[in-house]
């Protein structure tokens, strides 16, 4: 990777990082082998043992960090090697996954929130018919990954 070296990111070098990232957060044991977030984001959604606020971010979430943190590298790299004096140039802040919001400087986002129905899950057996259910009682629609769904048992709350 060339992080600091050059003014934009490959996306060669994106994905390597990502990677790396993927190797750090499952840990040294993990048996994985996925390189991006998303696959390991969804095996964790699916286990019974994560919650929501255990999940690893999203691959495009990711992207915006890797972006923001090779940008603050180059950034620092420029300032360190600076044999031109401070008048030096340097790319404008709000490039590389920064924007200006109120005189502040803010990360760029790259999402929108999730809606109310996909951060509810069921654990549900049965038909989802009564409001023991919590996407019933929520007032939202079970989604396929409920684990009452998984064994394709009929669901009363899906339409």
């Amino acid at each position: 990777m060339n992080f600091g070296e050059t003014e934009t990111l490959s996306e060669q070098d994106r994905a390597l990082a990502e990677k790396y990232l993927v190797r750090v957060w499952a840990g040294a044991r993990s048996t994985t082998t996925a390189e991006t977030f998303d696959p390991i984001r969804l095996e964790n959604y699916t286990s019974a043992s994560a919650g929501l606020d255990c999940l690893p971010p999203t691959s495009s979430v990711i992207k915006g960090h890797i972006r923001r943190g090779a940008f603050l590298i180059q950034w620092a790299c420029k300032l360190l090697i600076n044999t031109d004096g401070p008048e030096t140039r340097l790319a404008p802040v709000t490039h590389g996954g920064w924007e200006e919001h109120l005189g502040m400087l803010l990360p760029t986002k790259c999402l929108k929130p999730l809606p109310r129905s996909l951060l509810i899950l069921c654990k549900c057996t049965g038909e989802c018919d009564t409001r023991r259910c919590p996407c019933r009682a929520a007032g939202v629609l079970c989604i396929t990954f409920c684990h009452g769904k998984v064994d394709n048992s009929p669901c009363e709350n899906l339409t």
